[in-house]
């Protein structure tokens, strides 16, 4: 059975920074307007942002949010572990210059301009044989995910990409 193999640690450190200079430009190219979510969210970050289109849709309330990178570009990872037995694990940041405007029928009502430093979690599952059993993130019931689609205590669905684990949504059927 093949292993899933984790590049060397200068390599993670680079490609989640890219990963996060990535999910920056997902984030500006879709509006909290939109139903389209960034394709590197979380389940968790879609429900959130899903709750707030609502909030915001009740009360009338159009918001632009846009995320610049500063010049000269300040990025770097704040944090990482690799001894962890099963996951590795990087936050990087970029500084950037975040831009909210919030409007009520075309009319611009508030607009907030800041430097911010933009943090994202990334978390790469360590080479496993695939058959392993996993735990679920929700609950933390023990299943083998190549078996199962869902989580068969929580109901909680998954889908699985080269041993990395997309959580598709956390509510209960």
């Amino acid at each position: 059975m093949a292993f899933f193999q984790i590049p060397q640690p200068d390599a993670m450190d680079e490609l989640a920074k890219k990963m996060n200079e990535t999910f920056i430009t997902q984030l500006n190219a879709s509006s909290v307007d939109s139903e389209n979510a960034p394709k590197l969210f979380a389940a968790d970050l879609t429900y959130a942002r899903m709750l707030q289109r609502k909030r915001l849709q009740v009360k009338g309330i159009t918001l632009q949010a846009t995320y610049a990178p500063d010049d000269p570009l300040v990025s770097g990872v704040s944090w990482k572990m690799d001894h962890d037995a099963r996951y590795v694990t990087r936050l990087p940041f970029t500084y950037v210059n975040t831009k909210r405007e919030f409007s009520v029928n075309g009319n611009v009502k508030k607009s907030f301009d800041r430097k911010e430093i933009f943090y994202s979690n990334i978390v790469w599952l360590r080479g496993q044989q695939p058959d392993a059993p996993y735990s679920c993130p929700n609950c933390g019931g023990s299943f083998d995910a190549t078996k199962e689609k869902h989580c068969p205590f929580c109901s909680t669905e998954y889908s699985i990409k080269d041993y990395d684990w997309v959580v598709l949504h956390l509510e209960k059927k």
